[in-house]
C-alpha cells in the first residue's frame, strides 16, 4: 500500500513531504507533491526515495503555498517510472489526485482513451483520476462525483486537490486508513496516525475518516460528510483439537460492536458461530471452508 498526505497551512508542500517521511513503510519507489500557484495545479514528482526527493527539490518547492497533497509509492500496478508516479492531474487541469490502494480498473483504459483522455502510465490510479474527471464533468459537484467513484470503481483511499484550493478525500475498505489531524497551525491528512503525531509533536486533534465518509477541507475548515460505515471489531478465538484420523480443526468466532452490526452479519452468515469453521481471508472477512 502507498502513503498519501495532505496539508492546509504554512509551507504546505514541504510539510506534505515531511508526512511521507513519517510513513516510509508505505513505499519508497516514488515521491510526488502537488500544490496551487496562481489558480493552476503544479506537480513535482520523480521515481525516487522520499529522502532523495526532499534533498533534491527542497529549495525548488514554494514556501508561501498553503495547500498541497503528497504521495510515496509502493508499486502494485505498473512499473517504477515517472509516468506511474503520483500525483496525477486531470486532462482539464481542474484537480490532482493521489491514491492508496489497487483498484484493478485496467478495463477502463480503452474506454477512457476512446473518449479522448490522455493516459501516459500503466497504473489504475491514473485511470481513477480520469474517471473522476468524467463524473465531475457530469455532476459539476465534487461530492457527488466522489460518491459515484466510490460506488463504481474506487478501491482504497484517495485525496483530491482542486484548482480552487480545496482538498477532498474518501476511502473504501478497512485496510486503507485516512487520518485527519487539526492544530492551530494547520490541518494534516495522512495514511497513518503516527505520521500526524510526529509532524505535530502530538498536539493534533486526531479524527479517523470512516469508510464512505467524505473529507472536505476548505478555507481552514474541516468538514466530514456522512455517517460512514462502522468498522466491525473482529475478535478471533481459536479452538484446536484432534480426532483420530482427522486433521486439526479450527473454529473462529466473529464479534461485532453493536446489535445492528450483528444483525447484518447474521443475515450474511458472518457472525458468532461457535463450532462452525470459518477462515478469515486476506481482507479480514470470514470465509467458510470444509475439511
Amino acid at each position: 500500500m502507498c502513503g498519501i498526505s495532505g496539508v492546509y497551512g504554512k509551507e504546505a508542500p514541504l510539510k506534505a513531504l515531511y508526512i511521507t517521511l513519517c510513513q516510509l513503510d508505505r513505499g519508497v519507489e516514488g515521491t510526488g507533491v502537488a500544490w496551487i500557484k496562481k489558480g493552476e495545479i503544479k506537480v513535482k514528482k520523480e521515481e525516487i526515495h522520499p529522502i532523495q526527493f526532499l534533498q533534491k527539490y527542497i529549495f525548488q518547492l514554494p514556501r508561501r503555498v498553503r495547500v498541497a497533497i503528497g504521495h510515496n509509492r509502493l508499486p502494485s500496478v505498473g512499473t517504477v517510472r515517472y509516468e506511474n508516479t503520483h500525483p496525477f492531474v486531470s486532462c482539464d487541469g481542474e484537480f490532482a489526485l493521489v491514491h492508496n490502494g489497487s483498484a484493478m480498473a485496467h478495463k477502463l483504459r480503452r474506454e477512457l482513451e476512446e473518449r479522448g483522455h490522455k493516459i501516459y502510465g500503466e497504473t489504475d490510479s491514473e485511470l481513477l483520476c480520469h474517471r473522476l474527471e468524467e463524473y465531475y464533468y457530469q455532476t459539476k459537484d465534487m461530492k457527488k462525483a466522489l460518491m459515484r467513484l466510490y460506488k463504481n470503481e474506487l478501491s482504497g483511499a484517495i485525496l483530491v486537490l482542486t484548482r480552487d484550493g480545496e482538498i477532498w478525500g474518501i476511502r473504501t475498505g478497512f485496510w486503507t486508513p485516512l487520518i485527519v489531524g487539526e492544530t492551530e497551525e494547520g490541518i494534516y491528512v495522512a495514511s497513518e496516525e503516527k505520521a500526524i503525531k510526529t509532524i505535530t509533536h502530538g498536539r493534533a486533534k486526531i479524527t479517523p475518516i470512516k469508510v464512505k465518509q467524505i473529507l472536505h477541507i476548505a478555507d481552514g475548515n474541516v468538514e466530514i460528510i456522512g455517517k460512514g460505515i462502522t468498522e466491525v471489531s473482529i475478535t478471533t478465538y481459536r479452538y484446536d483439537y484432534w480426532r483420530s484420523y482427522s486433521p486439526r480443526r479450527t473454529a473462529y468466532i466473529i464479534k461485532c460492536k453493536s446489535k445492528k452490526e450483528k444483525k447484518k452479519a447474521v443475515e450474511k452468515e458472518e457472525t458468532e458461530e461457535t463450532l462452525e469453521d470459518i477462515e478469515l481471508n486476506w481482507r479480514g472477512k470470514p470465509k467458510r471452508w470444509w475439511w
